[in-house]
């Protein structure tokens, strides 16, 4: 089955994209220096502002990256960023006013630039 062929029902007709946010593991481990992640205002702000049916929250124990603390990824059908570092709560308030933003326009709007020093590379790139 392929979902070229149509033999894959859309599951997710209305969903822009999705964060993956490390809670456990080494990065996302408070005894092991990880700052506090505040995934429940995450999620209370996606419930709340009706953004739950077109961006889903999901947190992981872990995504298979620990040397940078904070670790979380967005998805898309056209990207993957990986972001890292977040040792205060202002990257996860532009996360979430990124979010906002692109769920009012009904894609994925550009990464702002204050979000550009939490960006690492995953995979080796060829």
């Amino acid at each position: 089955m392929s979902k070229e062929n149509g033999d894959w029902p859309d599951f997710n007709k209305n969903r822009i994209g999705q964060l993956i946010v490390c809670e456990g593991g080494t990065c996302g481990n408070r005894d092991k220096g990880a700052h506090p992640i505040p995934f429940d205002q995450l999620k209370k702000t996606i419930k709340s502002n009706g953004m739950k049916k077109h961006f889903k929250l999901t947190s992981s124990k872990c995504l298979g990256v620990c040397k940078p603390h904070n670790v979380s990824v967005f998805l898309s059908d056209d990207e993957q960023i990986w972001f890292g570092q977040m040792k205060t709560d202002e990257p996860y308030v532009q996360l979430e006013q990124w979010i906002s933003c692109s769920v009012d326009e009904g894609q994925m709007l550009p990464l702002p630039t204050t979000l550009e020093k939490y960006v690492f590379k995953r995979f080796k790139s060829n």
